[in-house]
């Protein structure tokens, strides 16, 4: 990214897999960090124990306090440059160094902290060994074992199926969990707003702030602000004063009352939007009068050179220019000076900007930040705690598999939206479309799925600490006993595959 943001030197070879390299490293990443840094804490600890509790709560701060440097210091480098380090030109390529050098010494601090940690050894992989469970349970044993008080059990040597019960067992915890996972995918397609359609309306707002503009993404800034701020607030005073008060607030509704806020921001973007809408100046300018008239309205999303007509005529004339790409020719008739007829070109109308201050999007944010505490850091939580310890990368994996999908749902919601050309809700010119009417759809998803929620969470029994310590120790033993078979009939070519099983999946 650093050598793909050199001036004059930018290419998209360079730049594309520089982003699909971050994305690799932070599919290893992701999964891995929280699961590892919460197996830390002895659960035979008292004072462990107690601070696990508070290990996510401050584990979300933190990459939040990663991000506030990016939004502020970074942006702004990257956006305007460093006067003396090359100025804006070279603003990439600094900005880009700085998270570069801080990736570098956070590798150099985890490698000179290792042997402090402790560190369970991989027990192999868990997929193919579920897939198998599934598989037998749900169709090649469907019909055997009605006694089996969960359908996965099916699959269980308790039962006459293949697998160990402890294995089984274990993945009938993690298969009660699939319901909520699904529905956190809505709660992460409106957290996804803030980098979509959030932006779009902030560029059509009026981005003057005491004498300079503020950069549209920087009202990200509020969702990070809101987490650094109320996280020390949840964890020390709000949730401990509920436990004390004899009414302590279940993981799952925290993630209840998570959506309840995101329901909330998204009803807040849909009626900041019908106030911009009415603070958008009437005069419509396209053509030369757009270019004639006062310019502080257009949108500062927007190159108004795209929409200039002289900037068309010029690039008529000399193909090398670049081309205004909301502008085009209808006839051919030139000029006595050769140059294309300005009644030959017709432009879009210039996007214009309201006079609503970008600050009215600021509740918004605070409210999404606000949900992000409850919904995002206990499903962190939520997933560690109720899985097998050889299940929780892969639990903590899927859970973040939900942030995308919600991010990808975005694109056929707008897809579908703005199905009927002539009146898309999402257009490139929000004052033509209907975005608080998106929203409205948003809202009204995440009542349903707030509404499945809890009939979900009604009838969830939770696992305690106990059962799954005792649960890991079964196969711990169960890999013990297969491992000492496997090595007495080592040679012999008589190796009992169920074994083979327990010992690669357990």
């Amino acid at each position: 990214m650093v050598f793909g943001a050199i001036p004059g030197a930018e290419s998209e070879a360079v730049i594309y897999p520089g982003l699909y390299i971050i994305a690799f490293g932070t599919g290893g990443i992701k999964p891995n960090v929280s699961t590892f840094g919460a197996d830390q804490f002895d659960d035979d600890n008292e004072q462990d124990k107690k601070e696990k509790e508070s290990f996510f709560n401050w584990f979300y701060w933190s990459i939040n306090l990663g991000a506030l440097i990016s939004y502020t210091l970074v942006a702004y480098i990257c956006q305007y440059g460093i006067a003396g380090l090359g100025g804006e030109d070279w603003g990439f390529f600094i900005g880009f160094i700085i998270p570069a050098v801080s990736m570098a010494l956070a590798i150099l601090a985890f490698y000179s902290g290792t042997p402090k940690f402790t560190i369970k050894p991989p027990s192999g992989s868990i997929l193919s060994a579920a897939c198998g469970m599934i598989f037998e349970a749900a169709v090649t044993r469907r019909n055997e074992a009605p006694e089996a008080e969960y359908w996965l059990h099916r699959a269980s040597r308790r039962y006459n199926g293949s697998y160990p019960d402890s294995l089984v067992k274990g993945m009938s915890y993690a298969t009660k969990l699939a319901p909520f996972l699904m529905l956190l995918v809505p709660y992460w397609l409106c957290y996804s707003q803030m980098s979509t359609t959030f932006q779009n309306q902030g560029c059509q707002m009026d981005l003057s702030f005491g004498g300079a503009d503020i950069p549209v993404s920087a009202l990200n800034l509020f969702d990070t602000v809101a987490i650094l701020m109320l996280v020390p607030v949840f964890d020390m005073v709000v949730f401990p004063a509920m436990k004390a008060s004899g009414a302590p607030v279940s993981m799952l509704q925290k993630i209840g009352w998570g959506f309840v806020f995101a329901i909330l921001a998204m009803g807040a973007a849909a009626v900041v939007e019908v106030i911009r809408k009415s603070n958008v100046p009437e005069e419509e300018y396209t053509g030369l009068d757009s270019f004639l008239a006062d310019k502080d309205h257009i949108s500062a999303c927007k190159d108004a050179n795209n929409f200039d007509p002289r900037k068309f005529q010029s690039w008529y004339s000399d193909r090398s220019l670049d081309e205004p790409t909301n502008c085009w020719s209808i006839c051919s008739d030139l000029d006595a000076d050769g140059s294309l007829s300005f009644d030959c070109i017709e432009c879009d109308p210039v996007p214009q900007a309201a006079s609503l201050s970008v600050l009215w999007q600021v509740p918004q944010f605070l409210l999404v930040g606000t949900s992000e505490i409850l919904a995002s850091v206990t499903a962190m939580e939520f997933f560690y705690s109720q899985t097998p310890s050889n299940m929780r990368s892969i639990s903590a994996a899927l859970n973040l598999l939900t942030t995308a999908l919600g991010s990808w749902a975005t694109i056929p919601l707008v897809l579908v939206v703005n199905a009927n050309k002539s009146d898309a809700w999402v257009p490139d010119d929000l004052n033509k479309g209907h975005l608080e009417q998106f929203f409205v759809v948003i809202v009204a998803i995440m009542v349903v799925n707030l509404a499945a929620f809890m009939w979900f969470a009604k009838g969830y029994k939770y696992v305690k600490a106990t059962e799954l310590k005792a649960l890991a120790e079964e196969d711990d033993d169960h890999v013990e006993v297969t491992k000492e078979l496997r090595s007495e009939n080592e040679g012999g070519g008589d190796d009992d595959d169920d074994d083979d099983d327990a010992v690669k999946f357990a």
